[in-house]
């Protein structure tokens, strides 16, 4: 087999090697060989919906892309940045962050002072026929409050009957994860839990039967709204919301490993 672009923004996927594939790339053969190249996810709305205002916006900014970005060997992820907002013409007003998304899960925020890694190499534990996605993801965010950190929120899959702990191996994540702050001396989880609400724009009952968890190498319910909870300081802390998955199957499997462009003489 080999692995391909696929149709979901900054992902790949598993095709048969019996069929000879290609892709039109918008740099020259050349650039790619003077070059790194990483393909990030630029996502303007950081996991939320969209306002109709925002999805009538023609600006290349404006929606969720994937794109190829070309950077001198040994860069830095802050030229990764600087040139997805040139390439997008995104506003010099929005503060840009870089994170590693892994299956579903934001699992780092990437330094803007560490040097860029192939995206083989920093997905290099995962088999192509895992049907894991990566991606390496470019978003908007808030200034940092003072006290404050960022913590990770994803979706997982409501299977059966909800429990206190389970084992986060078992999980299927799925959706968009996303990235809220919170004071680093912890609060309230009933406080979080309407963060959370008014971040994904939900309302009504649906979202009151949602179970709140901490991530670590259990997912753990956050049960009592009145208990405090407090992030990790050492590491990215990372809750979860439990619902039903309504997004539509696909047999398409993806994984974070590609290629430079092949030169084919005859």
């Amino acid at each position: 087999t080999s692995v391909m672009p696929s149709s979901y923004p900054g992902q790949y996927s598993v095709v048969d090697r019996r069929v000879l594939w290609y892709e039109k790339t918008e740099y020259s053969i050349r650039d790619f060989e003077l070059n790194e190249e990483v393909r990030v996810t630029w996502r303007p709305d950081g996991g939320a919906p969209l306002t109709m205002d925002q999805q009538n916006t023609e600006f290349p900014w404006a929606h969720t892309r994937a794109a190829s970005i070309l950077v001198p060997f040994n860069s830095k992820y802050s030229a990764v940045i600087d040139r997805t907002r040139e390439k997008l013409e995104i506003p010099s007003t929005f503060i840009l962050q870089i994170f590693e998304v892994r299956n579903h899960r934001i699992t780092r925020k990437i330094a803007v002072d560490e040097v860029v890694q192939r995206f083989s190499v920093m997905f290099g534990g995962i088999s192509p026929n895992s049907g894991t996605s990566c991606e390496v993801r470019i978003s908007p965010v808030q200034p940092l409050r003072e006290d404050h950190v960022f913590v990770s929120v994803c979706h997982f899959a409501k299977e059966g009957k909800q429990r206190v702990r389970r084992d986060t191996s078992r999980l299927h994540f799925f959706d968009v994860p996303f990235i809220i702050q919170m004071h680093r001396d912890g609060e309230q989880v009933g406080s979080i839990r309407d963060r959370i609400q008014r971040h994904i724009d939900m309302t009504g009952q649906e979202y009151e039967d949602w179970q709140l968890y901490e991530l670590t190498e259990v997912a753990v319910a956050l049960e009592d709204v009145e208990s405090e909870w407090a992030p990790n300081l050492d590491t990215l802390s990372c809750l979860a919301i439990e619902h039903k998955n309504t997004a539509q199957p696909t047999q398409r499997k993806t994984t974070g490993f590609y290629s430079k462009p092949l030169k084919i003489r005859s």
